[in-house]
């Protein structure tokens, strides 16, 4: 009898290392939001002294770099993560079928931002065309209201 659960290519290894990596982008994500917290209290609490700068300047410093290497962590686990499920779903024969999704749901939502910027345009160039028919009307208009204003 084989153990295949420390076989890399196992489902539920996959499926496992997939879950680790879920927690571990919510523990970063929660880290992120208390950096930001960091960041806005000492904004908040400025103080005008010297150390008061000084402590400003080291938390500024410091709740950025730790942003920047969360932020970096984050994205190499979120590719790993996408890699991970890409090739769990190739071993339950699911690959394509979420491919093909994305790609019409690509399709879909350029076609709908497409028809969006042709439809503002045809009633760009609609105005445009009437324009002087608009003018026309509001000039006529000033001058029946002037005539029957001096009579």
């Amino acid at each position: 009898m084989i153990d295949n659960s420390s076989n890399p290519t196992s489902i539920n290894f996959l499926i496992g290392r997939i879950k680790s990596i879920d927690s571990q982008i919510n523990q970063i994500s929660r880290d992120m939001i208390q950096t930001q917290t960091v960041r806005f209290r000492s904004f908040i609490n400025k103080r005008n002294d010297v150390w008061g700068g000084l402590q400003q300047r080291f938390i500024e410093s410091s709740a950025k770099t730790s942003m920047d290497w969360q932020k970096r962590r984050l994205i190499e686990l979120s590719n790993e993560r996408r890699l991970l499920q890409d090739e769990l779903d190739k071993l339950t024969g699911r690959f394509w079928p979420k491919k093909i999704r994305v790609w019409l749901l690509r399709i879909v939502f350029i076609s709908l931002l497409i028809i969006t910027l042709f439809i503002l345009l045809m009633g760009l160039f609609a105005t445009l065309y009437f324009l002087p028919a608009i003018t026309l009307i509001i000039i006529v208009y000033f001058i029946i209201k002037n005539l029957k204003a001096s009579f």
